[in-house]
């Protein structure tokens, strides 16, 4: 009979053995690698994973019964969004949220980390082999190369992302050489994808991360669990007001590549509903990007996390899924974490990675960081 701090134990390793799974299969499914593995079975198989998961950890976690039957009712919403919209990522990134119990967040980070930036090297360095394509686009007479990476700002949000992670693991030791070291590799990034949005914003994660330290007060916080609210709500109501016809609009749709005349017309097309729509999307992504011709495909994408959330999981999977990050978001003080969080906040606003486990691993620490309290234990991993 195993002991409680033996039980403890396996929960962690559990969830670290899955995560390590499911991250590997995620960053594998954004490269050209995809084009050589039945992405469609390997997803199915993560959330038939994190469902077995869960229930494992069920068995394993001495949970409260307000607790459980919350996390059964909000997984019952999620699954009811993934049916309709056949899209895993939110469903995904809730179990191993709610199952990342008696592990430590900076664990989690450093197993992101250690796998990302390996994949990355791997991936960067078979594209360049020419083992996998090196897919490569044009705009505005400017090329840019996706480096193994299925599309430019897909390649440039992953370093985003490790990026941050970098700075998470760095803490309260982050400092000019850090700070310079990040603007140098994200202006290299920028200046092979022309990622103007992940440019931005590792630009503003690194001001912040070197500002943070004399944030004694916390006033990040007091701002950090408003900014999902606020990005969801702008976005929504922007892109659904968007008229043409609106000098004002058509400036913020043309500064953000179309975004609003796009999801305006999937609005009008798929409607709004309680639980999603499985969307017909036609990005720019793969060799199906390299041969796109408006002529006789259009382009259909969701770029905004929070749009996604509306339109693909649905009116009710949006206001949990940004409830539940704020409440967390407002009982955090790591103002390391409040930081890369707000930035994440901000990017999401524009770009769809936020709710991806293969990118994101920051709410998985959040949830782990709300919850240190019961989660660090004796015999948490």
């Amino acid at each position: 009979m195993l002991t409680k701090k033996q039980l403890q134990k396996f929960d962690g390793w559990l969830f670290i053995f899955g995560y390590v799974l499911v991250l590997i299969t995620g960053i594998v499914n954004s490269s050209a690698f995809n084009e050589l593995l039945p992405t469609d079975a390997m997803n199915k198989i993560v959330v038939a994973f994190a469902l077995g998961l869960f229930i494992l950890k069920v068995f394993l976690n001495e949970y409260r019964v307000k607790e459980l039957g919350l996390y059964v009712v909000i997984l019952v919403i999620l699954v009811l969004s993934w049916r309709q919209s056949q899209s895993t990522s939110l469903v995904s990134m809730f179990i191993f949220m709610i199952s990342s119990r008696n592990v430590n967040g900076e664990l989690i980070n450093k197993i992101y980390l250690f796998i990302s930036v390996g994949l990355m090297v791997l991936i960067i360095f078979s594209a360049l082999k020419g083992v996998i394509p090196n897919y490569v686009y044009f705009r505005d007479g400017l090329s840019r190369v996706s480096l193994g990476i299925i599309y430019p700002t897909d390649f440039a949000a992953h370093v985003f992302y490790i990026l941050a992670s970098l700075a998470y693991l760095r803490k309260d030791k982050f400092n000019w050489k850090d700070f310079l070291f990040m603007v140098g590799i994200s202006y290299w990034v920028y200046l092979q994808t022309n990622a103007r949005l992940n440019f931005i914003c590792s630009l503003l994660l690194a001001i912040g991360m070197y500002l943070a330290k004399w944030d004694r007060k916390n006033y990040l916080q007091k701002i950090t669990w408003l900014a999902p609210i606020i990005g969801a709500t702008v976005m929504i109501f922007l892109t659904y007001i968007y008229n043409p016809g609106s000098q004002f609009l058509n400036l913020l749709n043309h500064l953000l590549s179309g975004r609003f005349s796009i999801v305006n017309e999937v609005i009008h097309e798929y409607g709004i509903h309680a639980f999603g729509s499985n969307i017909l999307q036609n990005g720019l992504g793969g060799p199906t990007g390299l041969n796109f011709n408006a002529l006789f495909s259009k382009y259909v994408f969701i770029d905004s996390s929070y749009l996604r959330l509306l339109l693909m999981y649905g009116v009710v999977s949006l206001v949990v899924t940004i409830l539940i990050i704020s409440m967390m978001v407002k009982k955090t003080t790591d103002r390391y974490l409040l930081v890369i969080l707000l930035v994440i906040f901000i990017s999401g606003a524009i770009e769809n990675h936020m709710l991806e486990l293969a990118y994101n691993p920051f709410f998985l620490i959040l949830f782990t960081e709300c919850f240190k309290r019961k989660n660090l234990t004796q015999g948490s991993v």
